[in-house]
């Protein structure tokens, strides 16, 4: 079993899952991770909500990059 510190591993690969195996019915929670407190949580899933174009969340994640692109 993984620690304290490795759980995180699992929702990581849980959400790469969904890379490859959508159900709508998930779409909360990957949204929901994109605030995880795991940068690698919410690094795939922000590939998720790319791959499978949620829109609401493609607006709020091109606006984060565009405001750390600029250093804001």
């Amino acid at each position: 079993m993984l620690d304290g510190g490795q759980q995180y591993w699992l929702r990581v690969w849980a959400a790469r899952a969904l890379l490859y195996a959508w159900d709508d019915m998930a779409r909360g929670a990957v949204l929901g991770a994109l605030a995880d407190e795991a940068w690698r949580v919410r690094e795939i899933a922000a590939k998720v909500v790319a791959r499978r174009l949620l829109g609401e969340a493609l607006a709020a994640e091109r606006a984060t990059a565009i405001l750390t692109a600029a250093g804001a």
